[in-house]
């Protein structure tokens, strides 16, 4: 089931319906929904994939590592810390994908490349000193007043950064 939906209201915690107020549907496939009170719809469904409009809900992850990434559910702009959106101060094995409010398609590509990479063993994670002063100037961003339309707001500049970060292992892939 492919399904887009506009004007989506609530997604309930359980995982197992979501409301929505306005009706307007576009979708392919296997239809699965059930006329449920009051003009809503319930639809079952097996996976959710957080989109841009939402608020960032990682109640799913430990006290620990939301302490870690300073989680604030209720900033729109930074909900979490991370080093260049992507990596936690001290947790080396995970990464956040597109964790950032602003134009997305090309850095979010280069976001997960440059997870890869690390993961792979074919770049190393940056220096601990170097993290902790990238998650300063996030926190920076985060108390910045009159707050910004988007916390990064050169898109092109902080592609190529990523761009850069990512060229060593592209060139040592073309040797």
């Amino acid at each position: 089931l492919v399904e887009v939906r506009k004007g989506l209201q609530r997604v309930t915690t359980d995982k197992t319906a979501v409301f929505s107020y306005d009706g307007r549907d576009s979708k392919s496939g296997e239809q699965r929904r059930e006329e449920s009170r009051g003009g809503e719809e319930e639809i079952r469904f097996d996976r959710i994939i957080c989109a841009t409009g939402y608020h960032v809900a990682l109640d799913f992850l430990s006290e620990e590592i939301k302490n870690e990434i300073q989680y604030d559910p209720q900033d729109l702009l930074q909900p979490v810390l991370l080093f260049e959106s992507i990596f936690p101060r001290d947790t080396r094995t995970m990464a956040f994908i597109g964790m950032y409010r602003g134009p997305f398609w090309g850095a979010i590509e280069l976001q997960a490349r440059w997870a890869m990479a690390i993961f792979s063993g074919r770049l190393a994670m940056p220096p601990r000193p170097e993290i902790q002063e990238g998650i300063k100037k996030e926190m920076q961003i985060r108390h910045q007043r009159p707050r910004p339309q988007f916390p990064k707001a050169d898109y092109v500049a902080m592609c190529e950064s990523l761009e850069r970060r990512l060229s060593k292992t592209l060139q040592g892939a073309n040797s």
